[in-house]
């Protein structure tokens, strides 16, 4: 996603988005790492990991009010 704006490159932003599986960092098992970026007023980074071995995610406090 391309995004602009006043504060942004006057030819807009590729906003990251990239999945990777890596290493879970409770058990070791491969996991998918989620990173990505939004533009929520300012450009803001995040980065959550699922691992369907022994449940871990991690990351998604964004979402809490």
């Amino acid at each position: 996603m391309r995004v602009y704006g006043g504060c942004i490159e006057p030819g807009g932003y590729e906003l990251e988005n990239e999945r990777v599986t890596a290493p879970c960092p409770d058990c070791g098992k491969p996991a998918r790492h989620h990173h990505f970026e939004r533009a929520e007023g300012s450009l803001n980074r995040y980065h959550t990991i699922d691992c369907d071995h022994c449940g871990h995610e991690s990351g998604y406090d964004f979402l809490m009010p």
